[in-house]
């Protein structure tokens, strides 16, 4: 027979007092629980991978910043495939020989993806996979602290239900289908915060050290949560000092005080041993980002206008009502502002009808600690995003799991569900209630949400003409030799921003470009040095709203939308329309730089097989006249070469009128090439050949045996028929 117990003294081993089938039905109760969470995670895979399938992978990125990570990604891992994987991802991070460039935002985000990358192959849905792994690690790590602070999983089941209620998951920038740092942040701040409690808010050391490997992890992945860290740690061993002294006729409390210093040391050491180099590693990019480009340019105040944060009052709501709104949502309000009454009405009674004389429960944690502790973690991060004027809403997500974790304690401590300890009857049904309310409201806001239709799944028809206007820019690089191509955009929209080329190229064709934006920009540039970019520009992609303009435009915007009369016709006049589109909002023209490709010897000189030149047919249709100009020394051949010149078709060749002229150590090379005769569409290929040529070997210039002409072309204008 089971002795009694004490109300609020916990027994030295509680499962001494579990009678062998009770543990045996304990057993059973956590694979039930722990089968149920893994059910509940394989079917929001499910539901990520179908919405993922629709609304993402076959369209554009959006929202810019993704754009840059995706391709620092699919870099790594092109160089892991190029030089193996050690090398490769010594590259990716910045410690090799023609490593990449380094990141302000976080450090391991691409060679993450780029390892899952030789699992699943490089995609979108792979690159946002790493999202759903941080999300399913957190929702599983958030379940065992709780059950092991509670030791009931009804408490386990409510914080997730309130997790799965909350929205920054689903927010359009940063959440799960984004590929950038805060989403991921945002899941290892959750865990961090996790281990914290599980050693009891520092008590315990071991559980220290993991919480502060957890604490590395979030810093080298968003590295401004670095700063969060510094500062959450700082201001909590100031708390712990002062309490220190507080208690100060209080022996056993201060040797917990300081047991829990040292904890706090000893994770805190450990981030900055650990992190602290990879922030130093990146200190240049940071200080480019951050300091020059938050603090010291012009930028910062055109952010502020952006997002209306220009009054004092205005920067201090941003966070706070972004926060409420795009991230906790209302469901996960609601749901907690009833949790939190009903807890405290059962709680009130509880306390009321305790006998007088009656042990209260002993607590598995210091909640003034644990309560100080969460506090900081909310209001350290809102004070650094504060008081930098460049806002982002989508960074707001990263204080959701301290709100979270102060709702739990604040019910587990309202109900005195503590581990080890039996609770009144009121208060165990009331969380067994809410537990299943949470699950309920959870499950419906994952299912909605997975089940939305975005822009993409409603517009197909935008995102099939946009996707096929990148494809057709692909081939063109293809065509024309082209892997670092300038392109030249009059607006400021994510669906036509430079590198949706390279991010689109490399996923739908498995070819790697490094597409540049030759203007782009939020200031407005100098006339003339505009116009100088846009001859420096490979495409050319020229807009105009076909609908309301945005609430707030940037000058660069508004400055090329004035020019916009000016700039369409100097593309017409220097460069090759290729195509007009509509998608979205915007009617579309994009142009090309008249080019074409010479080819002979890959040392750059023209042989006696002659010189095979390659244009755009769509481009050699509308200017049919090429001129080449290049320097040569014609005293080996004797005189100036003659040519001709052939169209290669399918079936033969179409002879081309073709000329020669030589001006000292110049010559230009025209050949006139037939618009008729040349292809719709594709490449059209031209053969020129000379009539001389000599053998460097028998004039004794060198040991080469070929028979050289004269050097390659250095440059190549297409014109209009005269």
């Amino acid at each position: 027979m089971m002795p009694a117990l004490a109300y609020g003294r916990v027994p030295a081993d509680p499962q001494a007092y579990v009678p062998a089938s009770g543990r045996r039905t304990k057993s059973s109760l956590d694979r039930l629980a722990w089968g149920a969470v893994i059910v509940l995670l394989l079917a929001q895979r499910g539901l990520f991978r179908q919405f993922a399938l629709r609304e993402v992978v076959g369209s554009y990125p959006p929202y810019f910043d993704q754009l840059a990570y995706l391709e620092q990604s699919y870099e790594t891992y092109q160089r892991i495939l190029d030089h193996g994987v050690i090398t490769g991802l010594g590259e990716g991070m910045g410690l090799k020989f023609g490593h990449l460039p380094m990141n302000a935002g976080g450090a391991t985000l691409h060679l993450e993806a780029a390892l899952l990358y030789l699992m699943t192959g490089p995609s979108r849905l792979s690159a946002i996979s790493l999202n759903f792994i941080y999300f399913a690690v957190f929702q599983i790590v958030l379940v065992a602290a709780v059950r092991w602070l509670t030791g009931r999983w009804s408490a386990a089941f409510l914080a997730l239900g309130l997790l799965l209620t909350t929205m920054t998951g689903f927010y359009f920038a940063g959440g799960l289908f984004d590929f950038r740092f805060d989403f991921g942040a945002f899941c290892f701040f959750g865990i961090f915060i996790c281990a914290v409690v599980r050693s009891g808010i520092f008590d315990d050391w071991r559980w220290s050290v993991v919480a502060g490997a957890a604490a590395v992890v979030l810093g080298t992945h968003r590295l401004i949560t670095l700063v969060y860290l510094f500062g959450i740690f700082g201001l909590f061993l100031g708390f712990l000092v002062a309490f220190w002294f507080v208690r100060w006729n209080d022996l056993p409390g201060q040797q917990r005080i300081q047991r829990r210093v040292r904890g706090t040391l000893v994770a805190g050491l450990i981030i900055a041993f650990l992190a602290g180099p990879v922030l130093w590693h990146h200190r240049q990019a940071i200080y480019g980002y951050y300091i020059a480009g938050h603090l010291e340019k012009g930028e910062k105040e055109l952010r502020a206008r952006e997002t209306n944060t220009t009054t004092f009052l205005a920067s201090i709501a941003f966070y706070p009502m972004h926060l409420k709104d795009d991230h906790l949502g209302p469901v996960f309000l609601v749901v907690v502002y009833w949790t939190l009454i009903l807890a405290l009405l059962v709680g009130i009674v509880t306390a009321a009808s305790r006998l007088p004389g009656t042990r209260r429960p002993a607590v598995p944690i210091d909640f003034i600690c644990g309560y100080v502790f969460l506090g900081l973690c909310l209001m350290v991060p809102l004070a650094v995003l504060t008081a930098d004027t460049a806002k982002g809403q989508q960074v707001a997500g990263i204080m959701v799991a301290p709100i979270l974790w102060l709702v739990i304690l604040a019910v587990v401590m309202l109900l005195e569900a503590y581990r080890g300890e039996p609770m009144p009857a009121a208060a165990r049904y009331l969380l067994h209630v809410l537990a299943t309310v949470a699950m309920l409201a959870g499950l419906w806001v994952q299912f909605t949400q997975y089940t939305r239709r975005t822009i993409v799944s409603q517009n197909p028809r935008d995102v099939a003409d946009l996707v096929g206007m990148y494809d057709r820019m692909f081939d063109d690089c293809q065509a024309m030799g082209w892997t670092s191509p300038a392109i030249a955009v009059d607006c400021t929209s994510d669906f036509l921003y430079h590198k949706n080329l390279t991010i689109l190229g490399y996923e739908r064709h498995g070819v790697l470009l490094s597409a540049g934006g030759s203007i782009g920009q939020l200031q407005a540039y100098p006339v003339a040095e505009l116009f100088e970019r846009m001859r420096r520009s490979d495409f050319a992609v020229i807009t105009r709203l076909a609908g309301p303009a945005p609430e707030y435009q940037f000058p660069f915007d508004l400055q090329l939308q004035e020019l916009h009369p000016q700039i369409l016709a100097w593309c017409r006049q220097n460069m090759t329309e290729l195509r007009r589109l509509h998608v979205f909002d915007r009617d579309i023209d994009v142009f090309i730089r008249p080019s074409v490709k010479m080819q002979a010897a890959a040392d750059g000189w023209i042989t006696s097989d002659g010189l095979t030149v390659t244009g755009l047919a769509a481009v050699l249709r509308q200017r049919p006249v090429i001129e080449m100009r290049g320097q040569a020394n014609f005293q080996y051949l004797g005189r100036v070469p003659h040519v001709t010149a052939a169209l290669l078709r399918e079936g033969g060749q179409i002879p081309v009128p073709a000329d020669i002229t030589a001006s000292g150590s110049s010559y230009l090379i025209t050949v006139r090439l037939n618009p008729g005769d040349v292809p719709v569409a594709g490449t059209a290929e031209v053969h020129i050949a000379f009539d001389a040529h000599f053998v460097p070997r028998e004039i004794g210039a060198n040991a080469d045996t070929r028979a050289l002409v004269m050097p390659l072309p250095s440059e190549a204008v297409l014109k209009v028929s005269s």
